[in-house]
Protein backbone atom coordinates (compact mmCIF):
# COMPACT_ATOMS: atom_id res chain seq x y z
CA UNK A 1 0.00 0.00 0.00
CA UNK A 2 1.11 3.58 -0.65
CA UNK A 3 2.24 5.79 2.22
CA UNK A 4 -0.40 8.03 3.72
CA UNK A 5 -0.47 11.45 2.13
CA UNK A 6 -0.43 14.56 4.21
CA UNK A 7 1.70 17.50 5.20
CA UNK A 8 5.38 16.92 5.87
CA UNK A 9 6.78 16.28 9.32
CA UNK A 10 9.63 18.27 10.82
CA UNK A 11 12.97 16.89 11.97
CA UNK A 12 15.43 18.28 14.49
CA UNK A 13 18.78 16.51 14.11
CA UNK A 14 21.83 16.85 16.33
CA UNK A 15 24.91 14.82 17.17
CA UNK A 16 27.85 14.61 19.52
CA UNK A 17 30.41 15.45 18.29
CA UNK A 18 29.08 17.76 15.59
CA UNK A 19 28.73 16.18 12.18
CA UNK A 20 27.57 16.69 8.61
CA UNK A 21 24.04 15.32 8.17
CA UNK A 22 22.73 13.57 5.08
CA UNK A 23 19.09 12.48 4.68
CA UNK A 24 18.27 10.03 1.89
CA UNK A 25 21.52 11.04 0.14
CA UNK A 26 20.90 14.82 0.35
CA UNK A 27 23.49 16.71 2.40
CA UNK A 28 21.78 19.14 4.80
CA UNK A 29 24.84 20.65 6.48
CA UNK A 30 26.35 20.70 9.94
CA UNK A 31 24.45 19.81 13.12
CA UNK A 32 22.26 21.05 14.61
CA UNK A 33 19.62 20.90 11.88
CA UNK A 34 16.32 22.41 13.03
CA UNK A 35 12.91 22.24 11.38
CA UNK A 36 13.85 20.21 8.28
CA UNK A 37 10.64 19.28 6.48
CA UNK A 38 10.49 15.65 5.35
CA UNK A 39 7.72 13.70 3.68
CA UNK A 40 5.87 11.17 5.85
CA UNK A 41 7.52 7.75 5.96
CA UNK A 42 10.93 6.22 6.56
CA UNK A 43 14.12 8.17 5.95
CA UNK A 44 17.80 7.27 6.30
CA UNK A 45 19.92 9.74 8.27
CA UNK A 46 23.73 9.62 8.14
CA UNK A 47 25.85 11.61 10.61
CA UNK A 48 29.49 11.98 9.43
CA UNK A 49 32.14 13.55 11.69
CA UNK A 50 35.11 15.55 10.34
CA UNK A 51 37.40 12.59 11.16
CA UNK A 52 35.29 10.19 9.11
CA UNK A 53 33.19 8.38 11.74
CA UNK A 54 29.67 7.61 10.53
CA UNK A 55 26.41 6.70 12.18
CA UNK A 56 23.43 5.62 10.07
CA UNK A 57 19.92 5.71 11.56
CA UNK A 58 16.43 5.27 10.18
CA UNK A 59 13.67 7.62 11.28
CA UNK A 60 9.93 7.41 10.77
CA UNK A 61 8.45 10.81 9.93
CA UNK A 62 4.80 11.32 10.88
CA UNK A 63 2.74 13.82 8.88
CA UNK A 64 2.38 17.12 10.73
CA UNK A 65 4.54 16.06 13.69
CA UNK A 66 8.00 17.06 14.89
CA UNK A 67 10.66 14.46 15.72
CA UNK A 68 14.06 14.96 17.34
CA UNK A 69 17.07 12.70 16.94
CA UNK A 70 20.32 13.39 18.76
CA UNK A 71 23.00 10.73 18.23
CA UNK A 72 26.24 10.24 20.18
CA UNK A 73 28.47 8.90 17.42
CA UNK A 74 31.35 7.69 19.62
CA UNK A 75 29.00 5.90 22.06
CA UNK A 76 26.60 4.72 19.30
CA UNK A 77 23.51 5.72 21.28
CA UNK A 78 20.95 8.52 21.63
CA UNK A 79 22.12 11.69 23.33
CA UNK A 80 20.24 14.43 25.18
Amino acid sequence: PAAAAGPPGRLVLNSHPYSIVTIDGLELGRTPIRGYEASPGKHTIVFRTPDGQEARREVQVVSGESSTLCWDIAEDRRCD
